[in-house]
């Protein structure tokens, strides 16, 4: 599959119908619907619904679209850092999750931008296991981990910071605790669970035989889902403490867990995989930011 055409087939998509394409790409109709059959010929599939208005995609057209914008991606952002005369330029992919590792990416690129004007970031959120996998498929450039374990083939920076987690509950919830939470605390309660399989693995653990008596009513990935289920009374969920619901306006109560320790954070990326300028100022930079 070339390039070029991968970018024909995503104009199309994206425009809902041949001739639109065509005028945004610049080429006679007849010539973009041969490529497109062209396409389809060589993967041996059909791709476009075209008797749909808009043209729709067939499921191997939507695989195809999704894998499509990540190579087009990707290459765009070689040819940059490639073309470019600056002495540093480009952008980054970073995978973070929703917590105090935001902030240390976007005090590293506060400092980083003010002398090369023209780096761009684009922060992913990701959840800490799908990291490595992102990475060696070449949509992330960096990601932050915990509790991760088969790292052989990703170079690895240790960060002095650890999340403290707890549960998370809505004010009025009759659970009333002793400072912390001890896994009896937690005893025929409905629990939420962030959807990271360390974390799961730790936390079960950590409940001991009392495992057995917890209700696990679902999983969340983003923090505006679990606020949203917490809220609603689905369960109470357990998650990394924020300053904001320690406020007097906070609508949820945190209370930490008892003797609860998670691994170190640690930023990640691939060994084998040669690094730009851009990527190698990074590395530098973040290892003098304090969290």
């Amino acid at each position: 599959m070339e390039l070029r055409v991968l970018m024909y087939f995503v104009t199309v998509v994206q425009e809902g119908n041949i001739s639109k394409a065509a005028n945004v790409l610049h080429l006679s109709q007849s010539t973009l619907s041969r490529q497109i059959q062209n396409l389809e010929e060589e993967l041996g599939s059909i791709l476009l619904e075209r008797d749909q208005k808009p043209i729709g995609l067939t499921d191997n057209g939507k695989f195809l679209y999704s894998r499509a914008q990540e190579m087009l991606q990707i290459a765009n952002n070689t040819t940059e850092i490639i073309k470019s005369n600056e002495l540093v330029t480009g952008e980054l992919e970073i995978g973070v999750g929703e917590d105090r590792m935001q902030e240390l990416v976007a005090e590293t690129f506060g400092t980083l931008v003010r002398r090369y004007p023209k780096i761009k970031v684009n922060l992913h959120n990701v959840a800490s296991d799908l990291i490595p996998r992102e990475i060696n498929r070449g949509i992330l450039d960096f990601g932050f981990v915990s509790n991760q374990t088969n790292l052989a083939d990703f170079h690895q920076l240790p960060i002095n910071y650890q999340d403290r987690w707890g549960i998370l509950m809505k004010k009025e919830n009759p659970l009333k605790v002793n400072g912390t939470i001890t896994p009896t605390d937690l005893a025929n309660q409905r629990i939420i669970l962030a959807r990271q399989n360390g974390l799961i693995r730790g936390f079960k653990e950590w409940l001991g035989n009392v495992v057995k008596q917890v209700r696990f009513v679902g999983t969340y990935d983003m923090t505006v889902s679990m606020h949203s289920l917490v809220r609603n009374g689905v369960g109470m969920a357990v998650t990394f403490d924020r300053d904001t619901y320690h406020q007097e306006s906070s609508e949820f109560t945190f209370i930490p867990l008892n003797d609860f320790t998670t691994a170190p954070v640690k930023l990640i990326w691939k060994k084998d995989r040669p690094q730009s300028q851009l990527e190698q100022l990074f590395v530098s930079e973040f290892q003098h930011v304090k969290p």
